[in-house]
């Protein structure tokens, strides 16, 4: 199998038996695809609202897929608290 980085274009090798054990499911849900190339730094990349990027396997690669109803609340809780620690520390100055 074949990964292709959907910014640069860069192709990487993996042997079919391991991807199929380990990366097909992620691979096939993702939207993109980043490799750890400086030219795709993927913190680079605006990512849009309702997608998460997460780092993959062969090393630095991450993609990016659509956010699961689970991991969507937990970003608007972690939201939540950090609004609610800044208003907390305007007030206490």
């Amino acid at each position: 199998m074949i990964v292709k980085c959907s910014y640069c274009g860069f192709e990487q090798f993996v042997k079919d038996c391991k991807f199929d054990r380990l990366y097909r499911e992620e691979y096939e849900t993702a939207i993109l695809v980043f490799c750890d190339r400086t030219c795709c730094d993927s913190s680079q990349v605006p990512i849009s609202k309702g997608y998460i990027k997460s780092l993959m396997w062969l090393g630095g690669w991450s993609l990016v897929r659509l956010m699961t109803t689970e991991e969507y609340k937990a970003m608007k809780r972690a939201k939540q608290i950090l609004e609610a620690g800044l208003a907390q520390m305007d007030t206490d100055s």
